[in-house]
């Protein structure tokens, strides 16, 4: 987590910064005119390091629990900084210090703590969900650890006030022929699960040969939007039909924007792929890896290509359900081994529950 001890430093080197530069850029032929200056600009730098000195010896958890007028501009000063940083959101944590401490909140003190980041939220025109919870995303529900006290992870986004606001991360799918690439893009997408028989990716394919054969040979491309409470803009239900919306239906009432650029897995099609991953400057790589086939095929050039770009990794093991349990073990033994070998040097990270995705985020 950011501390409060960094903020405050960098704001009081930008005072004396201004401060100086002030000095330096006033001409006073008076001794006396200019020793009341020096002395004026001195007792604002006392003033501000005596506040800074004060937060010191304040922690988070006192300043959430007390939201005096002093309290929320500082903790608004603070997520401002930080939904800069991250470009229009934040991940704040509720239970745990600056140091690393635990806060021993109790459901009563963490009621207290969802109230002053509301007030907070409301002055930063932005809203906040419990992504513990990614069933729900209800701030007001939580859990507690082995020691009964509530830990919160509130993902803190800015409402945009136009398209050009949008937090737009591009991710580019890639992996083997018949790894599943379109089908899970068509399943995330589109809000529907698959038949068995090709439906979810129908919709994705662009030329008549692409639906025949099943395989990509075209860049491709599919929005999902969330808004700022981190809800998905499309949720179809079983019984409730919606129909499909478009981009800029999608672009008018989202937050944030996760772009997926469906790029072709044959051996045929490589340089497609390679203009995909080049022309779209993607911020992640999806590797999309068969359990019941493993690395084979262009899996492991789909890898190096992304790797020698310098673009960050995340592995999907798909058709779990297709293999038998000592095939899957193997599978995913043989990737973290490719993974940590020496031409990759990566550590990789297994995400298997909700817990995992907020920790690895």
């Amino acid at each position: 987590m950011t501390t409060i001890d960094s903020t405050k430093k960098d704001n009081h080197l930008n005072e004396a910064t201004i401060l100086a530069s002030a000095l330096s850029n006033t001409s006073i032929h008076d001794d006396k005119q200019h020793e009341a200056l020096v002395d004026n600009m001195l007792d604002t730098l006392i003033d501000s390091d005596t506040h800074n000195k004060e937060y010191h010896h304040t922690t988070l958890k006192d300043i959430l629990l007390n939201p005096t007028e002093q309290n929320v501009n500082y903790l608004t000063q603070l997520l401002s900084g930080r939904i800069e940083q991250g470009r229009g959101e934040t991940l704040f944590e509720i239970g745990t210090d600056e140091d690393g401490s635990s806060m021993h909140l109790t459901k009563e003190d963490y009621a207290t703590c969802i109230k002053t980041i509301t007030q907070v939220t409301e002055k930063l025109d932005a809203d906040f969900a419990n992504i513990d919870d990614l069933d729900e995303l209800d701030p007001t529900k939580v859990k507690t650890n082995k020691n009964e006290n509530v830990v919160a992870h509130l993902m803190i986004r800015k409402r945009p006030k136009s398209v050009q606001d949008l937090l737009e991360i591009r991710v580019a799918v890639v992996g083997n022929v018949d790894a599943g690439k379109s089908t899970m893009l068509g399943v995330l997408t589109k809000g529907v699960l698959d038949d068995g028989r090709g439906k979810a990716r129908v919709n994705l394919f662009r030329h008549k040969h692409e639906i025949e054969s099943g395989r990509t040979s075209s860049v491709g491309g599919e929005i999902l939007g969330f808004d700022s409470k981190s809800r998905p803009i499309m949720q179809h239900t079983s019984h409730t039909a919606k129909r499909a919306s478009s981009w800029e239906d999608i672009a008018a009432k989202a937050a944030k924007v996760l772009s997926f650029v469906d790029l072709a897995g044959h051996e045929k099609y490589l340089k497609t792929t390679v203009f995909g991953m080049t022309g779209s400057a993607p911020e992640f790589t999806m590797l999309m890896v068969g359990a019941n086939a493993g690395m084979i095929g262009m899996s492991k050039e789909h890898l190096g290509l992304a790797l020698s770009l310098n673009i960050p990794v995340l592995v999907v093991i798909t058709k779990i359900d297709r293999c038998p349990q000592h095939v899957l073990d193997k599978t995913i033994k043989e990737l973290a081994s490719i993974l940590k070998s020496k031409s990759c040097r990566k550590i990789p990270l297994f995400v298997e529950n909700n817990h995992d995705v907020v920790m690895t985020a």
